[in-house]
């Protein structure tokens, strides 16, 4: 049943990725005691009760729908002295794999608890990322909000947040832009003023998302992510949002993929390594022209050198070992895979010259 079955389990993901890229989870922290049920997932405004919530955080709740995503999860938080317990409260979505978490009630202090446990659990396979309030995080999982205020309009009512209070409306909007476009110029109605910067440009190259007004619209000035040291681990590509979102969900399809089907389900031969292979190079393939850069190779293969360092601390004698033969090699129960990737970015800058 093996062969068939990861094969048909790569089509359906391929075949769905851009509409689950865009039916994202949010996730809200909130301090709350109106009612006693700790986790309240919702899939539209009209299945909140208000009386659930005080006022203030249903307000929030509303502001997170705004752009329609899948599903807002509201987490009434572990409250310790009066006060959030942010460890305690982060631990409660531990294993909820959610798209975009944020909490109004956050301090910038709280910047540091976040950014470790979105790590943390990114580096077990979720696809996990946060909005923060002007929290200079340098991670491309985290979004810093840096706005500081904004005006807007809610049933022709005034009212002004605080940017760690609007995060919530960023974090909705966010889980909801699907993978075909960004969050660039993405335009608030319902903002009439805002505070703003002396130099945009600046403060988006320091990885600030901020809202700016051209003249007629209140729109976010640029996708960007909080990262500002660039690696080999952390390229340049990831300073914008649409790319990590991409990067995220092919690696959370191809991850628990693997898990689900393959998994002791199959015997660890060279035959289903390539099948393994090949199922995750169509997989890449299929998204051509979508998410993946048809110009640019993409695909996995066996990684050679890592198959090589198994095998010497095996204790296994690899100098006279041929290409194919390492290829081929009994590598215990893990498979090793290298591969490359250009995901495609969404249109967002235009030069042009004209000469008379």
């Amino acid at each position: 049943m093996g062969t068939p079955q990861i094969i048909i389990q790569f089509l359906k993901k391929s075949a769905t990725l851009i509409r689950r890229s865009g039916r994202g989870m949010a996730v809200l922290l909130l301090e709350d005691e109106t009612q006693e049920q700790v986790m309240n997932p919702y899939m539209g405004i009209d299945e909140v009760d208000p009386d659930d919530w005080t006022e203030k955080n249903y307000d929030y709740i509303k502001m997170a729908f705004k752009a329609e995503p899948n599903q807002v999860l509201c987490v009434r938080a572990v409250m310790k002295d009066g006060a959030m317990d942010v460890r305690g409260s982060l631990e409660l979505v531990r294993y909820i794999n959610f798209d975009y978490l944020t909490s109004p009630y956050f301090e910038k202090e709280d910047g540091d608890v976040v950014k470790t446990f979105i790590k943390k659990i990114r580096d077990e396979g979720k696809k996990a990322k946060a909005v923060l309030a002007d929290y200079e995080a340098d991670c491309e999982a985290i979004i810093n909000f840096a706005t500081p205020a904004v005006t807007v309009v809610w049933d022709d009512v005034p009212v002004t947040y605080t940017a760690r209070e609007y995060c919530c409306r960023i974090t909705g909007i966010l889980a909801a832009v699907p993978l075909t476009q960004s969050s660039t110029y993405y335009e608030l109605k319902e903002i009439v003023d805002a505070a703003f910067f002396d130099d945009t440009d600046a403060e988006i190259d320091k990885g600030k998302l901020i809202i700016i007004f051209d003249g007629n619209r209140y729109k976010i000035a640029r996708g960007v992510t909080s990262l500002q040291t660039i690696s080999e681990e952390h390229p340049r590509d990831f300073q914008k949002i649409k790319v990590v979102e991409g990067a995220d969900i092919i690696r959370y399809d191809i991850r628990s993929t693997f898990e689900e089907d393959f998994v002791g389900k199959l015997n660890n031969t060279y035959d289903n390594k390539q099948l393994l292979i090949g199922a995750i190079n169509q997989y890449l393939k299929d998204l051509e022209d979508t998410v993946v850069d048809r110009e640019n190779d993409h695909y996995v293969e066996l990684d050679l050198e890592a198959i090589l360092k198994w095998l010497r601390n095996d204790g296994v004698d690899t100098d006279d070992l041929t290409e194919q033969q390492i290829r081929e090699a009994n590598t215990g129960s893990t498979i090793y895979l290298a591969g490359k990737i250009k995901l495609l970015d969404a249109v967002e800058d235009l030069y042009l010259k004209i000469s008379l």
